[in-house]
């Protein structure tokens, strides 16, 4: 008796290893791959998902892996709130927020690479890497305008206003 169900559960393993196991793979395209922030504020990447594949692709997580930052920095809560719960085969959401960088006011200026990655399959419990894609960010200091260039502001507004009131262009209200 025991050797009838060893041969059935022998049997019963090789029919379920023979059949292949579909995982579906997105494509996740970035509006921009670099943003530029300065230290303090956020920057959102934003994108397409397109289901390349004749499954449904379900999303079901997502995560972002960023060098020099700490993972506290990165919020992947516009991807839950934006992206379907899954994409037809063939089909490409609109673009829609992903993810959000915080750069801490500490951060030096600088390049930061990252990888974002989605997880997800065939069902809604799936947590295969279905797309991973990369970006920078790019942490640089907020331009100020120079002093000389102020100054030279400064003083060709007065003497456009004169040159105007010698021509007599400027009229009298």
């Amino acid at each position: 008796m025991h050797w009838k169900l060893f041969r059935a559960l022998l049997f019963s393993a090789a029919v379920c290893a023979a059949v292949p196991c579909r995982a579906a793979v997105i494509d996740v395209q970035l509006a921009s791959s670099a943003l530029t922030g300065t230290a303090g504020t956020a920057v959102t990447f934003s994108g397409t998902i397109f289901n390349p594949g004749v499954d449904l692709a379900f999303l079901n997580g997502a995560g972002v892996n960023l060098t020099g930052l700490s993972p506290a920095d990165a919020d992947v809560g516009p991807f839950f709130l934006n992206a379907p719960l899954f994409v037809n085969p063939l089909e490409t959401t609109l673009s829609i927020d992903l993810f959000t960088i915080t750069i801490p006011a500490a951060t030096p200026d600088g390049l930061y690479p990252g990888t974002f990655t989605v997880l997800g399959g065939v069902d809604d419990s799936a947590q295969d890497v279905l797309s991973t894609v990369d970006f920078t960010v790019q942490v640089g200091s907020a331009s100020v305008p120079e002093p000389d260039s102020l100054w030279f502001l400064a003083g060709a507004l007065p003497a456009l206003a004169l040159t105007r009131l010698r021509r007599g262009t400027i009229r009298e209200l």
